[in-house]
């Protein structure tokens, strides 16, 4: 799958946007994947680690905005 590395944010609202992205980025847990709690399990390679983040960043943007 291949994620957006872009948003396009007018500057009137970037530093908060940016801000509440940080803090929904800061919330994400990582853990056990069986524990129902976890956001992001532990994952074999940077490249992994990144790409999964960076959906379930994503999709916690998404659903702050709806």
């Amino acid at each position: 799958m291949s994620l957006q590395k872009r948003i396009i944010v007018q500057e009137l609202i970037a530093e908060q946007f940016l801000n509440r992205v940080l803090r929904l980025f800061d919330s994400l847990k990582i853990d056990d994947p069986m524990n129902p709690d976890t956001d992001i399990p532990p994952l074999s390679s940077e490249n992994a680690v990144e790409e999964d983040a960076e959906m379930k960043l994503y999709v916690l943007i998404l659903n702050q905005l709806s």
